[in-house]
């Protein structure tokens, strides 16, 4: 099952714009949480699989700045993002997310 990529992505009382974009590289792990103005920028042609990985990371920066006074490292954020993204294809059959817009 491949869940559609939505157009925002409420995080407590934050509400963040998805945008997709070319210009992102493998550096920026293709994707980047901008929190002025609340924007997910996400890698546009991306695989459902990494396309979730990548989502999950974006909002995995939110809440950590949100309720964790930005604490984690890079390197968590993505270990926690591949552990969420495993989780999720392993146990709910869902295999990545979609451009649905």
């Amino acid at each position: 099952m491949l869940l559609p990529l939505p157009k925002i992505a409420k995080v407590g009382a934050h509400v963040y714009a998805i945008e997709l974009s070319q210009e992102l590289t493998e550096a920026q792990d293709y994707g980047v949480a901008l929190h002025i103005p609340q924007r997910l920028r996400l890698a546009f042609n991306r695989q459902p699989s990494d396309l979730l990985r990548i989502y999950i990371h974006e909002v995995l920066h939110v809440i950590d700045r949100t309720w964790l006074g930005q604490r984690l490292e890079e390197s968590e954020i993505g270990n926690l993002a591949e552990g969420l993204t495993a989780f999720l294809v392993d146990n709910f059959n869902i295999e990545g997310m979609s451009y649905a817009w």
